[in-house]
């Protein structure tokens, strides 16, 4: 009786509901089985009649652009970069330090605007 209302709970959503849902339990290729095949591995995973089945890697290939044309490796996992690269991170670091620069200044005017309005900001 409790798998018929387990089996009828589950009917009443689409496919693509079950689908999304067996990913989340741990059912494995939920795209390739029927609505009737999903809702019985759903129903024997939350019994725990079969042990959930969960990706170990999404990796796939590396970038082209990364593998082959912008690193050269070298010992101990360091990495050279092109030219143009280097031009690339170089100009994000100038504009990093300088918004660090900006901010420590920003930092000092707002320490200093109170330091000299202290009596005021306490009244209100």
């Amino acid at each position: 009786m409790e798998n018929l209302e387990n089996y009828n709970f589950y009917n009443n959503f689409s496919i693509y509901e079950l689908r999304n849902i067996a990913r989340e339990k741990g059912v494995k290729l939920p795209t390739t089985l029927r609505k009737k095949d999903l809702i019985d591995e759903i129903i024997k995973l939350d019994k725990g009649i079969i042990k959930p089945y969960f990706r170990t890697s999404k990796q796939g290939r590396p970038c082209k652009r990364f593998s082959k044309n912008a690193f050269k490796e070298v010992s101990n996992n360091k990495f050279l970069l092109k030219n143009e690269d280097k031009k690339q991170v170089q100009a994000i670091f100038n504009f990093l330090n300088d918004f660090k620069i900006l901010n420590l200044k920003i930092n000092y005017e707002i320490s200093t605007f109170i330091e000299n309005n202290k009596e005021i900001l306490k009244e209100e």
